[in-house]
């Protein structure tokens, strides 16, 4: 995983859960419910509520400045002063989290120009969803895509805050509803300094 730059676009996860094989009209079908889950999950689930019943741990980053829940049948694959990364113990699911500088522009700014960078990066990339949402950061910018060769589901998230700015990248395997509330949950878990 990249953790060196600070465009979000670069931000993305490279290792992501196993593709799944399945024929391209299925995998449209599955990509377009999954991203439906994961809005529903980003937009429903109440702020602070856990989508695991196991009692969860906390990280918070070297020196303090922003810390994330996590789900005790997960588990931090890398974890520095300015990013983390997390990992469900039967790798559905990846979350990343890297601290930037603070946002040029708007939220909405943002918005229009992330898929032509994303189309640039991937050339599996299919946009799906682009949403505003709130986090304890305040105003954020979730916005959902597929990559039909690796048949996943990927959700950015980025969230301004006082002096900096946050991208959350959430990767889940089509099918895995557990999972993707979960990764759901660490990224509204998110408490910045």
């Amino acid at each position: 995983m990249r953790m060196g730059h600070a465009d979000p676009v670069l931000l993305l996860a490279d290792s992501a859960p196993a593709p799944l094989r399945l024929r391209k009209r299925h995998l449209v079908i599955g990509f377009a419910v999954a991203a439906l889950t994961a809005l529903i999950v980003f937009l429903t689930l109440p702020s602070g509520e856990s989508a695991s019943s196991a009692r969860p741990l906390t990280y918070t980053a070297p020196g303090g400045t922003f810390s994330l829940t996590y789900p005790a049948d997960w588990h931090a694959t890398a974890a520095g002063r300015s990013a983390a990364a997390f990992e469900r113990s039967d790798r559905a699911a990846l979350v990343t989290v890297r601290q930037n500088p603070p946002l040029r522009g708007s939220l909405s700014a943002l918005a229009r120009t992330l898929p032509q960078q994303l189309a640039r990066r991937f050339s599996d990339f299919r946009p799906l969803s682009a949403r505003a949402v709130r986090l304890s950061t305040g105003p954020a910018l979730v916005y959902t895509f597929a990559r039909t060769r690796t048949g996943t589901v990927e959700t950015m998230v980025v969230a301004p805050a006082r002096t900096s700015s946050y991208t959350l990248v959430a990767v889940a395997r089509g099918g895995a509803a557990q999972a993707a509330r979960e990764a759901g949950s660490i990224v509204r878990s998110l408490q910045a300094r």
